[in-house]
């Protein structure tokens, strides 16, 4: 049987030194201030790209919250190297200003499209069209979706070029997902 024994202690001749608070305090300082700010949350948000003549995702961090104007902003680009060597781009690459206006309320949002907009092809426009309601949709509590032009109501098309009677919602573009 083995017995091990340690010990430790003071002998009366040690002390207990305090601290000079002088040459031992910690000091925190704040970087100069900037326009962005400091230390921004970040989430993970799910985007819809165009490929040939569909959609497919993509995964993105942008700003937190995430709200209908983040993820519009997020369509615009750029886009990392290998986003665009798989084929996939944005309608938003050739004129960034097709939206002029993102607000929602509650579970609807309204996006205001520019004059421009009505200057692309007809097949681009449904393109985009679902690259906005699908990505808003499927990242934010927004559920549906009006469309208006110089503030005005507009009528737009879903993935099957019929009119859509109301807001747009996700089942009105999901089929340039299978595309």
């Amino acid at each position: 049987t083995a017995v091990f024994l340690a010990s430790c202690g003071l002998n009366s001749n040690s002390s207990v030194e305090l601290l000079d608070e002088v040459n031992y305090s910690i000091s925190i300082s704040s970087p100069p201030s900037t326009n962005s700010p400091p230390n921004q949350l970040q989430e993970s948000v799910v985007i819809y790209l165009i490929s040939g003549s569909g959609l497919r995702t993509q995964s993105l961090i942008v700003p937190s919250p995430v709200t209908a104007e983040t993820v519009t902003i997020a369509l615009k680009g750029p886009f990392d190297e290998d986003v665009t060597a798989r084929g996939l781009r944005t309608g938003f690459y050739e004129s960034s200003d097709l939206i002029t206006d993102v607000s929602s309320t509650e579970s609807v949002a309204t996006i205001d499209l520019s004059e421009s907009f009505t200057e692309l092809a007809g097949d681009e426009q449904l393109l985009i069209l679902g690259q906005i309601v699908l990505s808003i949709i499927a990242n934010t509590e927004i559920t549906s979706i009006n469309f208006t032009s110089n503030n005005t109501a507009i009528k737009i098309p879903n993935a099957n070029g019929k009119l859509i009677q109301g807001s747009a919602q996700r089942a009105d573009f999901v089929d340039l997902v299978t595309r």
